[in-house]
């Protein structure tokens, strides 16, 4: 097992990346752009974890600036509002030490080295990320056609 605490990450990991909507409608009927924690267009990393309420757990770059910074946050954002889903592969260190390291939502991944190269466990099914293996990446194109034939909306 890896020591978490210091920070040996993975180089890349698969993902599916989306975009935050552009505008749309509250239930007031006022016309927003993004959402609360995020701008309009926005890439954001979606996990696999949908709450019974629409929710998915995202990590993408904050709305607000800290010290003229923006950052890269943990968020529950509503399903309508991401639009654009697609697998991708994940490079930036910010992110993946995020999706890692987590803001408190789920469990922590143990980082293992299997045949030289590093990949991640789950302490539980709660809600994860994926890996870099080929069976994330399978599972990744399951999650989308899910999503796409409106079993997951």
């Amino acid at each position: 097992m890896w020591d978490i605490e210091s920070r040996i990450m993975p180089d890349w990991l698969y993902g599916i990346a989306g975009n935050i909507t552009s505008s749309h409608y509250d239930e007031n009927g006022v016309l927003r752009y993004g959402t609360k924690a995020f701008l309009a267009g926005t890439k954001v990393y979606l996990s696999n974890w949908i709450r019974d309420d629409g929710k998915i757990l995202v990590v993408g770059l904050s709305r607000k600036r800290i010290k003229k910074r923006r950052k890269y946050i943990e968020e529950l954002v509503d399903l309508e509002y991401i639009e654009n889903i697609r697998p991708t592969r994940i490079f930036n260190t910010a992110v993946i030490e995020r999706m890692i390291l987590g803001d408190g939502y789920g469990p922590f991944a143990d980082m293992e080295e299997i045949d030289g190269r590093i990949t991640l466990k789950y302490t539980s099914d709660y809600f994860m990320y994926w890996g870099n293996t080929l069976e994330d990446r399978d599972e990744i194109d399951r999650f989308i056609e899910r999503w796409k034939s409106e079993e997951i909306v």
